[in-house]
């Protein structure tokens, strides 16, 4: 492998399995950071739940991964929940205005 890609290689042991995944030289950090908690979320899995095969971990592991990320893309950001309060507040006050020309005429 030229000196280039492997400094844009991450090499890692997943479950015995090797691999080098190759990634841009500023998301190196990152993917090295994701495949270090992936190996962390795997393993406490593997301890928590002894009776289940490797693979079994694996696919939970994936499951969990999921269903945090999704958790989070569903959720608000404090930002929206700021503008959503700001933009109902103007809403009603469009309202109470809106309300005050009617009864006017």
């Amino acid at each position: 492998m030229p000196d280039n890609d492997k400094d844009n290689c991450v090499s890692c042991s997943i479950l015995g399995e090797n691999f080098n995944l190759r990634c841009s030289p500023d998301k190196k950090p990152i993917l090295e950071a994701s495949v270090k908690n992936l190996q962390n979320k795997i393993s406490k899995m593997l301890r928590d739940n002894p009776g289940i095969s490797p693979f079994q971990a694996a696919i939970l592991t994936a499951l969990d991964s999921e269903s945090n990320l999704l958790e989070f893309l569903e959720s608000d950001t404090p930002f929206i929940n700021q503008a959503t309060k700001k933009i109902l507040k103007m809403k009603a006050e469009l309202k109470k205005t809106e309300n005050g020309r009617i009864q006017r005429q």
